[in-house]
């Protein structure tokens, strides 16, 4: 049985596509190598760097990591001192916030202020350098100060004109260390998750069974009669969102992973896992003629699904770098099929497959906020990436 921590990493994994700087790539790999123990040919090393690029990746983003082991001492004896009812106070500000998860700046910071801010963010986690109060909140912004101010209700950083203090710097960074360990320690609380799922037998398991072979020969034109099939029970999140996990492995290897809401059996993905494919591993470039064969192939798995695609509200999203080709070689396809819900759709242009299908109720939404996120187009413009989002027809 695969654990749950394995299935987190892969979904993860899955959904990341961010292009990094070959130093930061050469960290991630010594990194990865001292936790693990696992080299860059081990097979699952592989999904293991991918998760780590892209949590790294929304740090720059401004979402914050648990600080790093060599760090813990320090940092852990400061978030020792934060009062339980501000943990959960943080917490809830977090979940009532509007916009981005990220924090979103006034103005960007100007080079010499970010050298000195990165050097003042290693400072305060190995050196245990804090700043003598703490950062000024308030729910919504009441008008020009001359100090820092972090409003609540957007979760946005309003900065002075000026260039920043080493003691404003540090409020700023002690403040994102608190709230990040308020979340974790608030969702530890909150979320139960078993770090094993939970093998599923009988009727139950021949119904999963069967609505999954379908699926997969459906949409990978796959005959299931040559894999071992796992039907397991996973929780996603809280304890009321169980879902039915079904893998179809080769040997050792898991090869297709499905997911299903056990409450209606809905789809909730479907995706390639072999584990001889790295469907990040090579660039590309686009051209007319395959935008338009991505798109009738999302149309006709819509249509096998059994839903007609409304292409007014359909859209094809990739990114350009500076060489005009898609740094990961993937362009997701977002169908829609009605009522705001809809398939999103990767497919990889290097292995010319749709590899992975997740299906969105609340696709609209998700969409438009994707479109509207500032910090994902900054981050994408600093990397001389261009993020285009293209209507389907």
């Amino acid at each position: 049985m695969i654990s749950r921590a394995d299935r987190l990493f892969r979904r993860m994994a899955k959904r990341s596509n961010y292009p990094q700087s070959e130093d930061m790539e050469k960290k991630v790999d010594a990194l990865l190598e001292e936790l693990t123990g696992r080299q860059g040919d081990d097979k699952q090393y592989a999904i293991y760097r991918r998760v780590a690029i892209a949590c790294m990746a929304v740090i720059v983003a401004g979402v914050l990591a648990k600080p790093a082991a060599a760090a813990v001492n320090y940092v852990a004896k400061r978030m020792q001192q934060v009062p339980e009812t501000t943990q959960e106070k943080l917490y809830e500000e977090q979940q009532t916030a509007q916009g981005d998860e990220a924090i979103r700046y006034s103005r960007a910071l100007s080079p010499k202020e970010q050298q000195r801010y990165d050097q003042l963010f290693a400072e305060y986690e190995k050196n245990g350098k804090m700043p003598e109060k703490e950062l000024f909140t308030e729910e919504t912004y009441s008008g020009t100060k001359d100090y820092p101010v972090y409003t609540t209700k957007d979760r946005r950083l309003w900065l002075p004109e000026r260039d920043l203090t080493d003691e404003e710097m540090l409020q700023i960074i002690d403040y994102y260390h608190v709230v990040d360990y308020s979340m974790q320690n608030e969702n530890q609380k909150k979320q139960k998750f078993t770090q094993e799922t939970t093998e599923v037998t009988g009727s139950d398991m021949k119904m999963v069974q069967e609505k999954a072979i379908t699926l997969l020969e459906t949409t990978f034109g796959v005959d299931a009669e040559s894999f071992k099939i796992e039907v397991s029970s996973d929780v996603h999140g809280r304890e009321d969102e169980e879902l039915y996990v079904v893998d179809f492995l080769q040997g050792n290897h898991l090869m297709y992973e499905i997911y299903f809401q056990k409450q209606n059996l809905k789809q909730v993905s479907i995706s390639i896992a072999d584990p001889d494919k790295d469907y990040y591993a090579a660039s590309a470039e686009v051209t007319d003629d395959m935008l338009r064969e991505m798109k009738q192939q999302a149309v006709t798995l819509c249509e096998a699904y059994g839903y007609s695609v409304d292409t007014k509200d359909s859209i094809v999203e990739y990114k350009i770098n500076e060489e005009d080709k898609i740094p990961s070689g993937n362009v997701r396809i977002f169908c829609s099929v009605g009522d705001g819900a809809g398939y999103c759709f990767l497919y990889n242009i290097p292995y010319g497959e749709i590899w992975c299908v997740d299906y969105m109720p609340h696709m609209t939404g998700n969409v438009e906020a994707q479109q509207n996120n500032t910090n994902n187009i900054e981050y994408n413009k600093e990397k001389g990436i261009t993020q285009l989002w293209l209507p389907f027809e």
